[in-house]
This record gives structure tokens, C-alpha cells and sequence, in this order.
């Protein structure tokens, strides 16, 4: 029986080379995911008011910077089956400051604090790579209660974006905090040119922190990515291919079209089918080559989003070094069943808004091999998140995620609520 009481943040570093595009659409997630898209887009538009604007000295673009932030508090509890239960309130805090740009150039330093207020245990037994003081050690670092982030030295100009420093980075594979150097290039239209290196990972979001690891643990040279991707106008058909590795571990390729259309009504249709495999090497834990195959089809009108997608594993060691940080292609809050092999999900969510309302509702099924005992176990999972926007600054969001109908697999509950300002 696999005896994962609960989805962890997968920190341990991807090992590998990749090929693949995503087609992003909305799902029924982690009410605390959207907190930190949040966060991300709030740099990002501020970028964008502000790269247009050359101070003429450095000390004015320093003056001209400013800070922003969020604060927050929130509380999780989980019932699980074989396992105690874990609950913790705590907080989270997090401050950025971005200069304004001097020829082209600009800085931003930040960081990122939680603290618990309530455990409902103090020390929690685990295989984790650091001691567990505490339920809420399964999410935040206790070595790292205060951690950089976000901090780096950035050249824009004329669609070319140059970062050093720690910086964050999402795709199919990865979604963490990283210390390196990345190179984006967007000067012909529809094509973007992204090139990444960095030397170590690690996590500093709302509801996640974990001290950085070396990307590569038996060698100096890090972690490399590479890719290019067209987008038509209106995204009505995309296309995107890159490589990332570690020397001596793992390397991959993979694939990625979609495609989308909006009609007059405003009714929007979708697609998009995603490969990937990896290559293992001779420094790998995996002795054959993982896999993945993911697609989705989607229907939006107005205020509705619709989702039918399915996930799937290779035979021998599911998907082998791919999933070694963390992803984004999993949909599920708990999914035990992506910590078998042989992984076969079928899912559909369904999103509302109205007004300052948002709610996500999920629903799959997974079949998985346990590669300990060598036999089919399956589960059910139901996520169901509400978010409420009652200012633009002031953002209130829960969420339940159940898991029946198991075999080889724990049933849980686990509930979450809380609040965060941003600033």
C-alpha cells in the first residue's frame, strides 16, 4: 500500500532534459496556487508600467523603486486514513523592493517569512530531509523560517529579458524559486527564445517554503533550459519545444501543441496534447526511462470554464526523473496515485465566477501500479476551492479535498481557509 499521507511539494531536484509546452487553462486547485499567481502578476504588471520609464542616474532609480508585499494568515487540517491527523495555523509573509530601471536595467531584492501559531503536533515523524518541528514542517522549512526571494538584477529592452540572481521559473516540470541566469527573447512576433542555467532550488511561496538544494548534486554545472515556442494571434493554435539537464543523470524530450477558438458569442473551444520522456543516466534512481502523456480539452463561456483531462504514466517507473521537483501538470491536491507507476488519471473541472466569487470544483479518477508490491491499487479524489475577492487588496479563500474509494492508497480529508492582503 503506498503510505504517502499527503501530496508533498516535490523538492527534490529534476535531474533531467525535457521537451514539452503546456496549454494553461483554469483548473480546480489550491485555493493558496492563486495567491501566488497573484503575487506573480503583480511583478509582472509592474514591470510593465515601469520599463518604459529611464531614470537618468542610478540614485533617482533607486528613489523611484518601490515595495510590494502580501501578509497573510491561514490554517490547515487533514484526517487521514493509517496516519494521524495534521493540523497547524500559521502565517506568511512577503516583501519586494524593484528599483526603477537606469539604462535598462533595474534590481529587486525580496524575502519571504512564515511563522506557526497552532500545531496540533510539535514534532511529526517523517522522512523528510530536514527534522519535522511540527504539522506545519510539512509545508514550510523550520531550519528557513526566513528565506530570499525574488532577488536579482534585471536588463529589459527592446523584447530581450536578461535576469541574475534568484528568480522564479514555471513550466510542465518546474515551478520553484532558483538561483542562476535566464535569457528571454520576444522580438519577433509569436516566437519566444527562453534560455535558463541555475545552480540550485528551492521554494518561498504563501503556502511553501524549503531551503535550496544544488540543482546537481554530483556535479558543479547545475541545471540547463532551453526553449522555443510560436504562438498565433489569439492563441488559436500554439507550438513549443524545449531541453533541459543535469550532466550524468537524466536528460529528456517532449512535445506540446494546442490550440484554441473563440466564437462571436464569446464561447471559447480548446485542445492541447503534451509529451514527454526522459532518458535516464548512469547517476539516475530510476533504472528505465520515464514517460508522460497529458491532453485536455476545454469549453469557456462567460463566467463558466470546462475541463475533461486525462494524465499518464510510463509502465516501469511512472515518470521517472520528470517529476523530480515539482510540476504542473498534476491536477489533484492529494493524488496518491503519482506516487505509483503505471499512472492512468481521468479528471474534469468545472470553474464559476461571479462577481468577487470564485468557485473551482474537481473531480478524477486514478489506476496505479504500487512498484513495492507489484499490484493495481486505485482512488477517487473531489477538490472543491472558494475563492472571495472582497477588496482588490483583501482576498479570502478555502478549500476541501477528499480522497475515497481507495485500494492501495490512504482515504483523507484535508480542509484549508484563510486570508491575505496584498500591498
Amino acid at each position: 500500500m503506498i503510505k504517502i499521507i499527503r501530496k508533498q511539494k516535490k523538492l527534490i531536484l529534476p535531474l533531467f532534459c525535457s521537451i514539452s509546452l503546456s496549454f494553461s487553462i483554469v483548473n480546480a486547485q489550491d485555493a493558496t496556487q492563486k495567491i501566488d499567481e497573484k503575487i506573480q502578476k503583480q511583478d509582472e504588471q509592474e514591470s510593465q508600467l515601469t520599463q518604459d520609464k529611464q531614470y537618468n542616474t542610478l540614485q533617482e532609480a533607486l528613489k523611484g523603486g518601490g515595495f510590494f508585499g502580501d501578509v497573510g494568515v491561514f490554517g490547515v487540517y487533514q484526517t487521514q486514513q493509517e496516519a494521524n491527523d495534521l493540523g497547524y495555523i500559521g502565517g506568511s509573509v512577503g516583501l519586494t523592493y524593484q528599483s526603477g530601471f537606469y539604462h535598462h536595467m533595474r534590481l529587486s531584492l525580496g524575502f519571504r517569512s512564515a511563522l506557526p501559531f497552532w500545531q496540533l503536533h510539535k514534532i511529526t515523524p517523517s522522512n523528510h530531509i530536514y527534522p519535522l518541528l511540527g504539522d506545519m514542517s510539512e509545508d514550510f522549512d523550520p531550519l528557513h523560517p526566513i528565506i530570499l526571494s525574488d532577488s536579482y538584477l534585471q536588463f529589459l529592452h527592446e523584447g530581450n529579458d536578461i535576469k541574475g540572481g534568484r528568480f522564479y521559473v514555471e513550466n510542465e516540470w518546474i515551478a520553484n524559486q532558483v538561483d542562476g541566469l535566464s535569457y528571454t527573447n520576444t522580438s519577433l512576433e509569436g516566437l519566444t527564445f527562453d534560455l535558463i542555467w541555475f545552480y540550485s532550488y528551492g521554494e518561498a511561496t504563501f503556502d511553501s517554503i524549503a531551503g535550496f538544494e544544488r540543482a546537481n548534486p554530483n556535479h558543479w554545472s547545475g541545471l540547463y533550459y532551453t526553449a522555443l515556442s510560436y504562438l498565433l494571434a489569439d492563441e488559436l493554435f500554439g507550438i513549443k519545444f524545449y531541453t533541459f539537464g543535469s550532466y550524468d543523470i537524466a536528460y529528456a524530450l517532449g512535445g506540446n501543441i494546442s490550440t484554441q477558438y473563440t466564437f462571436q458569442n464569446n464561447l471559447k473551444l480548446g485542445a492541447s496534447l503534451n509529451s514527454a520522456i526522459s532518458f535516464e543516466q548512469k547517476q539516475s534512481e530510476f533504472n528505465e526511462n520515464g514517460l508522460d502523456i497529458d491532453g485536455k480539452v476545454f469549453l469557456g463561456y462567460e463566467n463558466f470554464d470546462w475541463v475533461l483531462g486525462f494524465v499518464k504514466s510510463g509502465k516501469g517507473v511512472g515518470w521517472g526523473s520528470l517529476g523530480r521537483i515539482s510540476d504542473t501538470i498534476n491536477p489533484l491536491e492529494i493524488g496518491n496515485g503519482f506516487d505509483g507507476v503505471d499512472l492512468g488519471l481521468f479528471y474534469t473541472t468545472l470553474d464559476f465566477s461571479l462577481d468577487r466569487y470564485t468557485l473551482s470544483l474537481l473531480y478524477g479518477f486514478s489506476t496505479f501500479i504500487d512498484p513495492a508490491l507489484n499490484a493495481r491499487g486505485h482512488q477517487n479524489e473531489i477538490d472543491l476551492t472558494l475563492e472571495i475577492q472582497a477588496t482588490q487588496e483583501l482576498m479570502i479563500y478555502g478549500g476541501v479535498y477528499n480522497t475515497h474509494l481507495s485500494k492501495l492508497a490512504p482515504n483523507s480529508t484535508k480542509g484549508q481557509i484563510g486570508v491575505s492582503y496584498s500591498f
